[in-house]
């Protein structure tokens, strides 16, 4: 297993404290992937660095055509990204606006609100899933521990429970380390040994 093919197969970490994201209400298919998901989330947060300003202009102007514009394009990527009252609230409000009517101004400082929050939870997840967030892993300690596992995954023999639980208490919200768990878990040695030259 490449390092590629294991990060696209690491569990997708959701930190703490999300305003817009919510697996519980739906789950996007992207989100499948995590390593694909989160380059998306990425990608959503550079892409749209001017989106609030551009909707402020639009709103200020009374620009109905390029304010619906911009709100359905929030929509759809709401929507792709598992942003559920983004998309609920940016779908209402471009039929409303399809339809003739005008943003009432609570609700347009709503729909910002909102579209803040989104750009919060994708950098949140981005960081959570990031390289950055992975723990040290040339520290003494750390290559200690690897290098006992591999003993261990290179003789065939069942780990120690010891080692099991030190890798534990490092693995936090580390996708490769949290891969690498999960292959000792199916004893697969072999998929063990690779994430760990991949480290």
């Amino acid at each position: 297993m490449t390092k590629r093919d294991a990060a696209s197969q690491a569990e997708l970490v959701l930190p703490e404290g999300l305003h817009c994201i919510d697996f519980a209400v739906k789950k996007p298919d992207i989100a499948r992937r995590a390593s694909a998901y989160v380059r998306v989330l990425a990608s959503y947060t550079q892409h749209n660095d001017q989106t609030e300003q551009q909707l402020n202009g639009a709103y200020a102007s009374a620009d109905q055509e390029q304010l619906r514009a911009l709100i359905h394009g929030l929509k759809g990527a709401a929507g792709n990204l598992g942003m559920q009252p983004l998309y609920a609230l940016a779908a209402e409000q471009e039929a409303w606006l399809r339809e003739g009517g005008t943003i009432h101004e609570a609700v347009f400082e709503e729909l910002l609100t909102l579209f803040r929050y989104s750009l919060d939870d994708a950098l949140a997840i981005v960081k959570a899933n990031s390289a950055e967030a992975e723990p040290e892993t040339n520290t003494e300690a750390f290559k200690d521990l690897i290098q006992d596992i591999s003993a261990y995954l290179r003789r065939s023999e069942v780990l120690k429970a010891t080692l099991r639980e030190q890798l534990q208490q490092q693995v936090q919200n580390q996708p490769r380390l949290q891969a690498l768990c999960k292959a000792l878990d199916l004893y697969d040695y072999d998929e063990a040994l690779e994430l760990i030259a991949d480290l």
